[in-house]
Parts: structure tokens; sequence; C-alpha cells
């Protein structure tokens, strides 16, 4: 298995021209941030508009940043003389404009006579922090991809079918298939379009000596509406880089207009100058101006993801761009695998089965399980029904037609129907009759069973209003109140008629993972190399929300006894009394505001409150369930500002804030193992690819591959689980072909040319603390508790418990 992911060397990272700050400059630039920041030199002006209009004007890649000796401004060529000083004196005036003050032209004179000096960058790609891990000034991260994307940019990038795609840089460093976009025809009929273009950017990995540059394809699906956009691509001059940039409405001239100062900066160039924005614009100017959709949309001639045969000739173009010897990396066989997940896939007929039906499942539970279907027409009722049938392996005929309860376990499960009017369920407004709504339904649970509710709801209609009339969220916290576990369908998700409905089997999943039922068994996960015994697995899942920032915090749990007894799911919330049964957290949390402590005024404050919180979590859980060997699963972005050890540079780093478990009152030593998981959600790891062998006019389809995998060569014990999408898996030929073809072969059959071609995927396992396992143990372990999914059926990207602090999270009706 191959990556898009190739080490970068001193070839590859070429070398950069840094303008040195003189100390007169030095302490007028810092003079000049005080009197913009309130006093405070330590926070940073608004540079990005600053290098954006230099990126632009030059035509070339620059950034202005701090690195060797103070330099203040990087580039890979010469800058004309006199644009330095110009554009700084454009954007001292902007700032003056902006804090109402009088203009004094403080930079603009100390630049003018600033003279470059050559710097390889080459001669910094070895430096590494405090645990030997690479550890790159934060300069070089900028600078190290430029040489590179000039030289992959230098030739067109061959496809298969003999067609040649120029490729044309942006100032965000991509490089962009300009001039041609899918359908062909379609831009000057004013019809949307779509554009392929590959992203390059500098990333290090677990225990690998130095950076390594990341390249991805993607397909950007155009709008022709300006109002549907959030990012524009202006081409203003075909001899220099694209400029990309936000847009926003300016409500006082009643016009679109460029985010922050880039166009005010670049007009003062003349450099022909930004268009004017209007509605027709992105119709009117297609060769100049194309706009990337703000929200994903529904429908597009052009479905998403370029496909496994585009990125096998990305992979080729590299090869063949780089300078020689630029291998990219591979990952090996781990030799480890997953449970087979049908009675059809069992190679080994010794391998335990790990699924039981959802009735036996809440046989075994011993507590009653109360399905309630709330809809307002007759067509989404049978959408549910159907739903709930297919999870109940019975005929949906056996769930209408009647206004009573359905019993399916008498005494233990049924099914019931309650109708709602449109306006109660669907239309935005006040929360006063969903409450209603809501207390009603939940009153007829029978007292001790678990009330599941499966609503439909419109997103559409929703998102006309304000976040906070929303009848989803509304619902979902007057359930939770009252200890009901909710989950919906969206109307815009329902099926052609005569196809699965996928998206209902999909909530009723979530629904019943919600409710903390478990339908596979854990016998099927250790097998060789583990070994059959207790364990509590631990999953803490934390990110940043905006607006206003909020620290949110989640953790989880499973136990088993290493028997052939389902898992027991567990969450901790302080509004449950701390660990308690997933159902219940997950209600008390829902049921109040998605940060389970007070609001802080600083990320350094709100972090500090998140550690404290996930360190009485597992005190309590290590006390719950004394004497279990614990397995801890922690997503590596989202809590690296919580623990200095997650994050590469420091990995592992021992003191008292470098893990959570260091330290615990209730903790022996080597008790608890530590994996770092990170996803392709992330965006940190590197594109998997399965090249063909052959030339590329004999290679038919590019195969895939869903094994764990090892990076070879490593100090660290890292796994990599590559993933194949659902829809991939399936028998879809229109699907299927983004392994054999490119989107431009498929052109003129609109049905596969708007059908999504998922990539493979990839999580990565690093392993901090053995705790009492071996590396590949943990490994095993890790890989089978996302291939070994809570409810019945698929894959998860993360961890059984680590998905189930993330979705307590992502349901919370105050996410956004």
């Amino acid at each position: 298995m191959q990556t898009l992911a190739f080490p970068i060397t001193e070839e590859i990272a070429g070398k950069v021209l840094c303008y040195n700050t003189s100390p007169e400059l030095a302490d007028a630039w810092e003079q000049l941030s005080r009197r913009h920041n309130g006093g405070e030199a330590s926070k940073r002006l608004p540079y990005t508009n600053l290098t954006q209009a230099l990126r632009f004007v030059l035509g070339d890649f620059a950034a202005i940043q701090r690195g060797p000796d103070g330099t203040m401004i990087l580039t890979r060529r010469e800058i004309p003389d006199g644009v330095t000083s110009r554009l700084f004196a454009h954007f001292e005036r902007q700032l003056a404009d902006r804090d109402k003050l009088p203009f004094e032209n403080t930079l603009a004179p100390l630049l003018a006579d600033m003279n470059p000096e050559t710097i390889q960058v080459g001669n910094y790609l070895e430096t590494v922090g405090p645990t030997g891990e690479t550890d790159l000034p934060g300069w070089v991260y900028d600078v190290v991809t430029w040489q590179a994307a000039e030289t992959i940019a230098a030739q067109p990038l061959h496809l298969p079918s003999g067609r040649t795609l120029r490729l044309r840089p942006d100032t965000a460093g991509n490089l962009l298939a300009w001039e041609d976009l899918l359908p062909g025809n379609h831009a000057a009929q004013g019809k949307p379009t779509a554009m392929h273009y590959l992203s390059l950017k500098a990333t290090t990995t677990p225990g690998w000596a130095g950076p390594l540059l990341s390249i991805d394809a993607h397909v950007s699906r155009l709008s022709t509406r300006m109002h549907l956009t959030r990012n524009l691509w202006l081409a203003t001059d075909p001899n220099r880089a694209v400029l990309t940039c936000g847009k926003q409405w300016n409500a006082k001239s009643k016009r679109y207009q460029l985010k922050g100062w880039v166009a005010d900066l670049v007009d003062s160039f003349s450099v022909r100058g930004i268009p004017e924005l209007d509605d027709q614009t992105l119709t009117r100017d297609w060769e100049r101006v194309r706009g990337k959709f703000e929200k994903t949309p529904d429908t597009h001639v052009v479905g998403p993801g370029p496909g496994r045969k585009f990125l096998n000739a990305v992979l080729d173009h590299a090869l063949a761009s780089l300078p020689t010897g630029s291998e990219p990396l591979t990952l090996v066989d781990s030799k480890i695998r997953t449970p087979d997940r049908s009675d059809k896939a069992r190679k080994n007929p010794d391998t335990p089965k790990d699924r039981i039906s959802l009735t036996e499942t809440v046989r075994r539970s011993n507590k009653g399980l109360d399905l309630i279907v709330l809809a307002s027409d007759d067509a989404a009722e049978a959408r549910a029904a159907t739903a709930f049938a297919d999870a109940l392996d019975i005929d949906a005929n056996q769930l209408r037609g009647t206004e009573d309860p359905v019993e399916i376990l008498p005494g233990l499960l049924r099914v019931r129907f309650h109708p709602a009017p449109p306006e109660v369920l669907l239309e935005p407004g006040d929360n006063t009759t969903r409450t209603l709504l809501a207390q009603a339904i939940a009153t007829e649970v029978p007292a001790g069973w678990t009330g599941a509710v499966l609503a439909q709801s419109d997103e559409q209609r929703a998102a006309a209003k304000p976040v906070g009339q929303d009848p989803k969220r509304q619902l979902r916290r007057g359930f939770a109140v009252m200890g009901v576990s909710s989950q919906f369908l969206d109307r815009r998700t329902a099926p052609q008629p005569g196809k699965h409905d996928y998206p209902g089997d999909a909530a009723v999943l979530d629904l019943l993972r919600a409710t903390g039922l478990t339908g596979t068994l854990p016998g099927a996960i250790f097998t060789k190399p583990l070994n059959r015994g207790p364990v509590l697995v631990i999953g803490v899942y934390s990110a940043i929300q905006t607006k206003p920032a909020t620290r949110m915090i989640s953790v989880a749990a499973t136990v088993t006894n290493g028997d052939d007894q389902p898992w027991t799911v567990f969450g901790y919330h302080p509004d449950a009394g701390g660990w308690k049964p997933y159902q219940l957290t997950t209600t008390k949390h829902h049921a109040t505001t998605i940060s389970p402590f007070a609001p802080s005024t600083t990320s350094a404050s709100r972090d500090r409150h998140a550690a404290a919180y996930v360190r009485r979590a597992l005190d309590q859980a290590l006390l719950k369930f004394p004497d279990l060997p614990v397995v801890l699963y922690l997503n590596g972005v989202g809590c690296r500002s919580l623990w200095q050890g997650l994050a590469n540079r420091t990995l592992g780093i021992d003191n008292p804030d470098g893990l959570p478990h260091f330290g615990l009152a209730n903790a022996d030593d080597r008790s608890i193992g530590v994996v770092r998981v990170i996803t392709n959600d992330d965006g940190e790891l590197f594109q998997p690819v399965r090249p063909s062998t052959g030339t590329p006019s004999e290679r038919p389809s590019v195969g895939v591959s869903t094994k764990l995998h090892k990076l070879p060569s490593t100090r660290r014990d890292v796994y990599y689980l590559v993933n194949q999408s659902r829809s991939d898996q399936a028998f879809n030929t229109n699907v299927r072909a983004g392994g054999s073809k490119t989107r431009f072969e498929v052109e003129e059959d609109p049905r596969v040319l708007a059908t999504p071609w998922p990539a493979l995927t990839c999580t990565e396992f690093t392993i901090l603390d053995h705790g009492q396992w071996t590396a590949d143990q943990l490994g095993a372990l890790s890989a089978r508790l996302c291939g070994h999914p809570l409810v019945w059926d698929g894959r998860t990207s993360r961890p059984i418990p680590l998905h189930l602090a993330r979705q307590a999270l992502q349901d919370h009706p105050d996410r956004t």
C-alpha cells in the first residue's frame, strides 16, 4: 500500500530569500503592533491579507513570517524595488482607517533598502524536539512546499486516457486544473461545473525523521450563485497565481466584496484589479472568477471525490516530477486481521460469531425498549417503519395498520407510532409546543423501560431560521430532559422509489447506539495476538466550538469480562452522577449545555478545566472498575492542547502535563495502555493509494486494501487502518467506476459523473504507553474496535468508546 506522502529532501525543499529586519525596523514593527492592538505587542496584526496580496502581486509564493535571524518576509524570488514599501504603506493606511488613527507611514521608509539573504531550507529539516521527534521552525512549514509545487506544476498531469491537465498555482498553495472544468461545455452556458485541484502541505508522522510532502486530490464543485459561496478564486492575470479569498456582503454599499483588505491592497498596484462582484459574476466572468460552495450542495452535476484512478495518476505524476530517488511512504501489511463480519466471509470456521439479533440483544439486557416513530405524514411513517423492520428482521407490514403498540417481545420490546402535525414537528419557531410533545410521548414510556424516538425532520426548512428555532434541536433537548433518546430522519434523504434506504438504516443504528444497546459480542476481538480476558476501554474526545468559543469534552467506556455477553457501555457526566449507563449520561448531557464546566475567558483556562475533568473521570473509573486493565483512546487533534504528549513534536513527553494518566492516584504502574487516534476527518494524514502494475494504459482498475498496516523504518509503534467506504464495497457500478476511470472519461454519462467517488481513508493509531500489552496487541485491539461496531453493521473510523464519546457531542442540541 503506497501513499501520496514523500520525504522532503534538501533538493525538494530548495531555497528561499529572507528579508531580514534591522533593529530599527524591529522596534518600529513592535510599536505599530502595540498601537493597533490596544498596547499589546503579542497580538498578531492581520498579516493574512498582506501575505495574500504579496503573493498575488509577485505572482509567486511568499510569506510574512519570523524565521532565521528575525526574518520578516520570505519569497522564492527577489521582490522588485518599491513593491514592499508600497504594499506596507497601504497596509498601514488600512490599519489607521480601521482604528480611526492618523496615518503615520511608520514601516514603509524602513523597508525600502532591505536586501535578501539566500537560505537553504534543507538546513532546517533535521531539527528535533525534546522526545526526538521532528520539530521544525514554524516558518519552514510555510515555505518547504514551494519548490515542490513549482516542480509538480512544471509539466502537465497525464491521465490514463491520454488527456493532460495543466496545473496552475493559487495563493493558498494549491494546484488547480483551471482550464479543465467538468462538464466542459457547462460554464459557457451558465450551468454548474466542477474543478479538480491538488493540495500540498508539509506534515510529520510519529517516529519518522524529517517532514513529509503530503499531496491530495480534490474536486471543488463550483456554484453559479454568489450568495451560496464562501470563498472565491480570481484569475485576474494569466501570468500570476490565482487569488483565493473569502467574500462577504457589504450591507452599506449593497454589494459583495472580498473579505479583509486584499482587494484594496491588490488594486493599489493596478494589476487588472478585482472585477465587480454581483449575482451574475460567476456566470458572466467564469473564466476569471469561480466560487466554492459555502455548504456542501445536496445535488450537483459532478459528484464529490476524484476517484482512485485519478489519485493513481497523481502518484505517477509526482514520481515523474519530483527529484530522482523521491519515493513515497509505503505501508506494509501488519498481518493482524479483524473479525470476519458474516458467515459467508468467515475464512476460519473457529472464529467466534460476533453478532446477535436486536431482539436477542434486548432479551439479554432484560430492560424494556420502547421504539417510537414520530412523523407528520404517511410517507415518513412508512419509511421509519421499514427502517425499524429491517433492524428487527421482520416484515414492515407487521408494524403498519394499527394504532396500538406492536409487541415484538412481550414485556420487553415494542414499536409504536405517534403522529404530529407538520407545524408542530417541522415548522421552526418557539419550542413550547415541541416541549409539550416530548413530554406527552415520554410519559407513555413504561416505567423502567428505555424510550427511543425516531422523528421526522426537515433541515432545509430549519436552515432558513435562527438555530434556536430549529425543531430538531428543540425536540432532542425536550426528549433528553425526559430521559428519552432521539434520532432524526431528514425528508431530503428519502431514497428514490425502489432504492434501499441507507440513511434510514443509519438513523436506526445511531438511535440504538444512543440507547447503549450493543448487538456485537466481544469474543471475536480477543483472538491472536490478544488473549481473552476482562478489560475496560475508555475514549476521550474533545474539540473546540466557536461562536462562542467553547471547549467540548466527552468521555465514554466499554467494559467486558472477556466472555460472549454483549459489551456494557458507560458514559461520564457530572449531572448523571459520574460513570453511569451511556444512555443516561448522554440524555443528561443533551439536556444541558454542551460544555460541562463553566464558561471562561481564555483558551488556556478552558483547556485546564477540560484536562482536570478527564482526570476526575479516569480516577473515578479506576475506582468503579478496580483491578481491570485499561486502554485509553484519545483523539489526537482535539486533545493535543490539553496534553503536550499528543503533539508530534513532543510525542509522549514525560512530564506531569504530558498525558492524562500520568500521576493518577488510583492507577498502578503499567495498568493503562494509551493510544492516540487521528482520522482522515482531522486533515493531517496522508492519502493511501493502491497503485496498479504496468503502464497507465494497461491498468484496468485500481484496487483497494482494507488491512491494518504499519510504516516500516520508524522508531515508534504506529499502525494505519485503511478503510474502504460502504458505498465502494457495494456492487454499485457507478461508484466502482472511480477505480477504473477518471471523471473526465465519464463526462458524457450524467449518472456516473454525479456519483460520489470515495477514496480510501486512513486511521492512525500511535501507541504512547503499552501498559501491560504488546504493541501488536494494542494495534489489533484498536483496529478490531473499529471493524467491530456496537450496533450490528458497518465499521467506524474510531475505536468503539472514542466513537461513542464523539457521537455524544455530535448529536448535542447545541452543536453547530
